[in-house]
């Protein structure tokens, strides 16, 4: 008799399968760009905005700290709130966010919010 893990083992892939495997790649590949864009975008918004290093590196560490109390939160709160709810009343303006940010404090805000919108 074999075990399940042995069984699932041979099972062969499928197209679903692949499928699937694409839409977890995509999915990865635009949380790395949302993360690296920053890294792109700091220098320009330095020139312009005249910030210090200090507020650049807030910049750079605040979607970090987003994404860690997303990792631990985000997920029991959208399951309870509810996560389209989540998502369209905390995501959504997140997302919009940053497009019209004339400030360093709506920056960090967006930088804050919107990494744990990505963990529902």
């Amino acid at each position: 008799m074999s075990t399940i893990s042995e069984r699932l083992g041979n099972l062969p892939l499928g197209k679903f399968h692949w499928r699937l495997l694409l839409i977890m790649c995509l999915g990865w590949a635009f949380d790395a760009m949302d993360t690296g864009i920053v890294s792109f975008v700091l220098p320009k918004l330095m020139a312009i905005w005249k910030l210090t290093p200090g507020q650049v590196g807030m910049i750079g560490s605040v979607g970090l700290f987003g994404m860690a109390i997303g990792a631990m939160l985000a997920g029991t709160v959208a399951d309870y709130v509810g996560r389209k709810k989540f998502a369209w009343r905390v995501g959504l303006p997140a997302c919009l966010g940053k497009r019209h940010a004339k400030s360093i404090r709506l920056v960090l805000s967006d930088q804050f919010v919107r990494p744990i919108c990505l963990i529902i």
